[in-house]
């Protein structure tokens, strides 16, 4: 468990995990949870110091590696620290951007154009988790039939299929329309 679960489930009494967004409601209502926003950006701020570090290790040690497979997983690394730190930055502007005001609002458009976006997006994120499931299945099968690192390369792929389909998820629920009775 991240320290930031356990400061919110100390902090609420639960056992939830917080998502990244945060939550849909107004601005902190007690100083635990001005204690908790003041944590949290604290954090995203460390992360984003040690994310730096990892960049900067994977950069020098793939122009060093002389095997090309292994500057070629290197390198790997490094873009995905890359576009972590990125994520990390926006995440910690957001927060410390969002300060006193209210938090996220999703964009709840019901428009037929969003609706047609929803549909397809929907239907994408199906497709990514299809992908993610033949991409494991052929990961599997991967070592006897040409190696280890073929098989990694699939299980990291599928793996960021299923990044991709809990993406996609996260837009669909976000436009679709709320059903009220």
């Amino acid at each position: 468990m991240t320290m930031l679960a356990e400061l919110t489930d100390e902090l609420k009494g639960t056992s939830s995990t917080p998502g990244v967004a945060g939550p849909k409601t107004a601005a902190p209502a007690t100083p635990a949870d001005d204690l908790m926003g003041a944590w949290f950006i604290s954090a995203i701020q460390s992360h984003e110091i040690a994310e730096l570090d990892a960049i900067a290790l994977y950069r020098d040690l793939a122009a060093r590696a002389t095997d090309p497979v292994i500057a070629g997983l290197l390198r790997v690394l490094l873009q995905d620290e890359e576009r972590h730190h990125g994520i990390l930055q926006a995440i910690g502007m957001d927060s410390r951007l969002a300060g006193g005001r209210d938090r996220y609002a999703s964009p709840r458009r019901q428009d037929a154009e969003t609706g047609q976006s929803v549909d397809l997006l929907r239907n994408f994120a199906r497709q990514e988790r299809d992908g993610a499931t033949e991409l494991k299945r052929m990961a599997n099968q991967a070592p006897q039939l040409v190696g280890e690192v073929f098989s990694l390369l699939l299980e990291l792929m599928a793996m960021d299929s299923m990044k991709h389909e809990k993406i996609l998820s996260f837009i669909v629920r976000e436009l679709e329309p709320e059903w009220t009775d």
